[in-house]
């Protein structure tokens, strides 16, 4: 199988599940970039972390166009209230770690 075939694959089957599940793309991609195409690990995750802006802007734009902006608004509110609680109790527990509710495992790992 050609090497543009491969990227053929992951990149059909990287979107499929990103899809299915709405995230996760990265726990496919970057395993298979390094096993079926030989990358460097950190290529791998640099360029799985540069897939997420097309596809949030497209998500962004399908949930504009789909739903009702009010419960969009609500739903960015909260997530963001929820973010905000998440890394004030992960920073509470490690002082000055300043993580993100994103980076909320790593930080409490690191203890």
């Amino acid at each position: 199988m050609t090497k543009k075939c491969k990227r053929t694959a992951i990149g059909l089957v990287t979107g499929f599940a990103n899809g299915l599940f709405g995230s996760g793309g990265g726990t496919i991609v970057v395993p298979a970039m390094e096993r079926f195409l030989g990358e460097e690990e950190h290529k791998a995750h640099a360029t799985a972390i540069a897939v997420i802006l097309p596809l949030s802007l497209l998500s962004l734009g399908v949930y504009l166009w789909k739903a009702d902006l009010g419960a969009v608004w609500r739903i960015a509110f909260w997530a963001s209230a929820g973010a905000a609680l998440s890394e004030r109790s992960c920073c509470s527990v490690s002082a000055g770690c300043g993580c993100t509710a994103f980076l909320g495992h790593s930080c409490l790992r690191r203890q």
